[in-house]
């Protein structure tokens, strides 16, 4: 357990802004010491939730890509054929048009550019024929339409660990880690099981300061 000094306990406050550090503090009763202690706990696991959310980002992306040349051919994203489906104020001419390297391209796309690529029009073009193909493992039960809506999900949570939120805020951390290993798992359960053996969350999962005294 981390031992914080009176100055740290007074200044530290407010160096990280009053707005900032008010959740912290209604939810350990106002005393500062404890809100530090989950301040610190906080910062701790969403940097832990990078590894999953970043595995789980570079699977979808693969999949995404793996169905996208199955429909458009190799050089897919590339192609004019497949520019046409997509907006023009897309991510994806802009990053064309810096990089001339397919794997370059795929890298620069943001999370949400994939979520898009899940709904229409690409819903009917790409994956009522090639969403089994690229997540064999999903549950015959399972659909595009839950994928995307645990794409759109992840993305909101990364967000927020990204701009240093409370993400214990309202938020069940267990259910947004096991939404990544589903969809991870869909793809490839060897890496699912990888990826719970190797990211720690677990381990500050059960560091929470707010169940200690």
């Amino acid at each position: 357990m981390t031992n914080f000094s009176k100055v740290e306990i007074a200044q530290l406050p407010d160096i990280i802004s009053e707005g900032r550090f008010s959740p912290y503090l209604r939810e350990t009763g106002g005393v500062h010491l404890r809100a530090l202690k989950l301040y610190r706990w906080n910062m701790l696991i969403s940097a832990a939730f990078l590894f999953p959310i970043g595995a789980t980002e570079v699977t979808l992306r693969n999949a995404i890509v793996d169905a996208v040349r199955l429909v458009y051919g190799e050089d897919s994203l590339f192609s004019n054929r497949f520019l046409e489906s997509i907006p023009d104020n897309s991510r994806l001419p802009r990053a064309i048009q810096q990089y001339n390297d397919l794997d370059t391209v795929v890298t620069k796309l943001n999370l949400q550019f994939w979520g898009k690529m899940l709904g229409p029009p690409h819903d009917t073009n790409i994956w009522q024929a090639h969403f089994e193909t690229v997540f064999p493992y999903a549950p015959t039960s399972a659909s595009i339409v839950d994928l995307c809506s645990k794409v759109e999900k992840l993305r909101y949570f990364r967000n927020d660990v990204a701009h240093h939120e409370p993400i214990w805020l309202q938020r069940d951390l267990v259910a947004e880690l096991n939404r990544m290993d589903s969809i991870v798992r869909w793809r490839s359960p060897v890496k699912a099981d990888w990826m719970k053996k190797t990211h720690g969350v677990f381990k500050l999962l059960a560091e929470d300061p707010r169940q200690g005294p």
